[in-house]
């Protein structure tokens, strides 16, 4: 039988609501409600002997409430429901599990509303499915029983899983899609087999499933053979309690102990295959043998029905003393610190402890005016101390301080995040934050002119706001613009806080009415979130503390998109909602659906991101208004259709390296702070979905 990521929700079985039976003709109370309707098969006939579930969320938490099968022509009814939103799924048999409307995950199914004495009528239609067959032999050409199989549909995220029968063979039913195939033939361990034979995940077939279609799969278990060894110190001593943990050169797990009093440890079984072990103790960790990187150990062979040993002894430690200077005039950086050793005020560092070997370490400064730096291939040698100079990029600062308006008094624990401009997202170094008497500095940043945002941290009667010349704004055009020179300290106008105030409201979908739960509400574009956003409940409502008075644009973030009040995803066109010092506004909003949006990612020579992050920004206003991923090469994401947007990306092409950059490139691309210029007019998103795009990017 397949399913989709049910699982990760942890939903609790405990059925809570009253079981109904098909055919049957229970009363009801009348302070309750009742979900029927008829599920059909994706050809339109009456999907029989299929199991509805009925689940409600209540305080965060997903659980069960009411479950049925349908009768010979697909009819199901469940009562016993008290007035609340509630989601539907149904398993057929042999098939994937699936949620209303053919969504094949929970938090993507369209919930609806029960009412006192009413029947909300849910009908679905069952997506189509294809199948995965095959037969599972032992190394030995025995059948392998009883395996758990599963199967990752590697575009979309869905799984799909089966187990084979006494002789070994298995069917599973799953959505159309490519995916990937393996089991767990090590008993006792979670060490995975990737058809056809292999350890990595990588090197893995895909298997296309269609319609009406089968697809082939067989596989034989790999021979399993035992990996054995022995930690010592450097002087011979038995290393206990240390964390030994093998793994394949594509990070795959292979298994995890611990050392014993003697230092041994034992793993006796293993797929056979290649591998690479790593020794952990405390903060700790080295590699077979005797490096420092997981790239660097030393390949271990596993041979099938053989024992495989190794020995490894603690490299000798050295230490390095650090001294700090100004990249520009060569002057001494007082303070600083290494990793976790610092100056105290004296310009050197010294770091002790470390492995014999190569070390990159990283070195920031506590003046506010300089950048951290990594010191990177700092070569360490056993029983000394070198000495290194670090010579530090020099920044801007800018000081304020941070008051109560009505009184003039200092106010702590007040943060400032500091934007340029069309960058509002989370920048780098958050955490600078006024002391007791509302002083603050915050540095260092890349010379230019900045906005700022000021958040009351903790328990806070003050509002968020941006720093406006003479008070709070809450729209980020009005605030006051600082400019910045390197190796400077800038005064920005002083931060004058208001008492804060709340938004609720409902949010709905604007195709069905019905509320809709787990949407995000801010006052912050996506991306600045400081843990003051909520989120909608069961029910769709929502309420949001912590706002300045002020008017604010409000942004709701659903299933990776972004919408603004009054319906737009240009936080510079949104609708305002006035906001008053201890008063409550209310909003409500109709959501509209995101566009899914999809396409290939690959480089000039046609090879695929095998992985990553991808990122939709309005061009407007540089606001984040869709998340998404790569993977094998497949964009997936979604935004709101009828604006305007660029992309920028974190991707893989399944190496180590990730590769950064922009979609498409600016006209004429030029370095500045925070990035390259903005791409214009950038990429069209249609009104409606779903829009294909394929990006291509130079790696060369």
């Amino acid at each position: 039988m397949a399913f989709s990521k049910l699982g990760r929700l942890a939903l609790a079985a405990a059925v809570l609501g009253a079981v109904v039976l098909p055919g049957g003709s229970p009363a009801y109370a009348a302070d309750t409600g009742v979900i029927a309707g008829q599920l059909t098969t994706s050809a339109g006939a009456g999907a029989a002997n299929a199991t509805v579930h009925v689940y409600r969320e209540d305080n965060g938490i997903i659980d069960t409430v009411g479950w049925t099968t349908t009768d010979e022509q697909g009819n199901y009814q469940i009562g016993g429901l008290r007035p609340a939103p509630y989601a539907v799924g149904f398993e057929p048999q042999g098939g994937p599990t699936q949620f209303y409307r053919q969504q094949l995950e929970l938090w993507d199914a369209d919930w609806v509303d029960v009412a006192n004495g009413a029947t909300t009528t849910v009908n679905d239609q069952l997506l189509p499915t294809g199948a995965i067959t095959g037969q599972i032999r032992t190394a030995t050409g025995d059948p392998a029983s009883y395996l758990f199989i599963n199967a990752y549909e590697v575009n979309e995220g869905n799984w799909a899983y089966g187990s084979t029968d006494e002789e070994g063979r298995y069917r599973i039913t799953a959505t159309p899609g490519t995916y990937q195939v393996s089991f767990q033939p090590v008993p006792d361990s979670y060490q995975s087999q990737f058809v056809p034979g292999q350890i990595e995940e990588t090197a893995a077939q895909l298997f296309q499933v269609t319609a009406g279609g089968e697809v082939v799969a067989n596989d034989t278990v790999l021979p399993v053979g035992s990996l054995s060894g022995r930690l010592t110190s450097q002087g011979g001593a038995a290393v206990a309690g240390a964390d030994v943990n093998v793994m394949t050169a594509g990070w795959g797990n292979g298994g995890y102990t611990s050392t014993d009093t003697s230092g041994n440890f034992s793993f006796p079984a293993l797929l056979a295959g290649s591998y690479r072990v790593s020794f952990s103790q405390g903060d700790r960790t080295q590699y077979y043998q005797g490096k420092l990187t997981f790239e660097e150990a030393t390949p271990v062979a596993v041979t099938g029905g053989q024992e495989t040993r190794i020995t490894e002894s603690w490299l000798a430690t050295g230490a390095v003393r650090v001294t700090a200077v100004d990249a520009v005039s060569g002057a001494p950086v007082a303070n600083f610190c290494v990793e976790n050793f610092c100056s105290n005020g004296t310009g050197k560092a010294t770091v002790t402890g470390l492995p014999q070997g190569s070390h990159d370490l990283w070195v920031y400064p506590e003046d506010k005016l300089h950048f951290a730096e990594t010191l990177e291939g700092v070569q360490v040698v056993g029983g000394q101390t070198i000495d290194v100079t670090v010579r530090l990029r020099v920044g801007a600062a800018i000081t304020t301080r941070i008051t109560d308006r009505a009184t003039g008094n200092g106010v702590a624990n007040v943060c400032l995040d500091t934007f340029l401009p069309k960058q509002v997202r989370q920048p780098d170094g958050r955490g600078d934050c006024s002391d007791s008497t509302g002083r603050i500095t915050v540095g260092p940043l890349e010379p230019g002119q900045y906005r700022l945002f000021a958040v009351p941290r903790g328990d806070s009667v003050y509002g968020r706001q941006w720093v406006g010349a003479t008070g709070g704004t809450g729209d980020e055009r009005q605030a006051a613009a600082v400019p910045t020179w390197a190796g400077r300290t800038s005064t920005a106008p002083v931060v004058k806080l208001d008492r804060a105030g709340t938004v609720t409201g409902l949010v709905t979908d604007a195709g069905t009415g019905a509320p809709l739960p787990e949407v995000g509400v801010d006052i912050e574009a996506p991306g600045t979130d400081h843990g003051a956003s909520v989120v909608t409940g069961a029910d769709g409502r929502y309420r949001l503390t912590g706002v300045g008075p002020y008017q604010w644009p409000l942004v709701f973030m659903h299933k990776g998109y972004t919408q603004y009040s009054g319906g737009t995803a240009d936080r510079y066109a949104a609708t305002k909602v006035a906001v008053t010092a201890g008063g409550t506004a209310t909003y409500n909003l109709a959501l509209q659906p995101g566009v899914k949006i999809t396409g290939s990612f690959t480089n000039q020579d046609g090879a695929r991101v095998e992985y990553g992050r991808i990122v939709a920004h309005n061009v407007n206003t540089g606001d984040v208004v869709g998340l998404g991923y790569v993977d094998y090469g497949q964009i997936n994401l979604s935004a709101l259709g009828g604006q305007s947007v660029y992309f920028t990306y974190d991707v893989s092409f399944g190496n180590d390296e990730y590769l950064h950059g922009q979609y498409p490139l600016p006209p004429s691309t030029r370095s500045r702070p925070g990035g390259p210029t903005l791409a214009t007019p950038g990429i069209a998103v249609p009104a409606t979905g779903p829009f294909t795009l394929d990006i291509v990017i130079r790696t060369n």
